[in-house]
């Protein structure tokens, strides 16, 4: 909790602008979603702050309250936040975008078209982010040709 509560990070938090010239938007969001959640993890309440750290952070507790099983829906409720801040959630993208593509090739599968879709969107986005993980490529070139496959 300290971290949140010192002069820097809330010096940061209030001018971000600033930082993101200097350091670049994606390093910044990284630092302060890291803080804002390792706070509001140990107790402490970031509810009434306006920043969209804030609000991300906010709907990422209430999706995983949520405990979806069902990977269309899944997809759906998180496909906002895997798309605007895939370099928050790389791994876990990864991991999901797997998860998906290993269901859609069982035989009873209820994947929809449109999950492997957004699930292809969402390893695009990670592979040009992190092009030096070859896992990632390889579950983007599985989505992508089951996806060409299907055409």
């Amino acid at each position: 909790m300290t971290e949140f509560k010192s002069e820097q990070f809330q010096y940061l938090l209030h001018n971000q602008s600033l930082f993101y010239e200097k350091f670049g938007k994606i390093d910044v969001n990284k630092k302060i979603y890291r803080v804002l959640a390792q706070y509001e993890f140990e107790g402490g309440d970031i509810s009434n702050l306006d920043f969209p750290q804030v609000k991300l952070v906010l709907k990422r507790n209430s999706l995983k309250n949520k405990k979806n099983n069902d990977l269309n829906a899944f997809a759906k409720d998180n496909n906002e936040i895997y798309t605007q801040y895939f370099y928050l959630f790389d791994y876990e993208i990864y991991n999901k975008s797997q998860e998906i593509y290993e269901a859609s090739k069982l035989e009873d599968s209820k994947i929809q078209m449109e999950t492997l879709v957004t699930a292809a969107n969402w390893m695009k986005l990670i592979t040009t982010y992190r092009p030096e993980f070859s896992e990632y490529q390889v579950v983007y070139s599985e989505i992508s040709n089951k996806l060409t496959a299907k055409e």
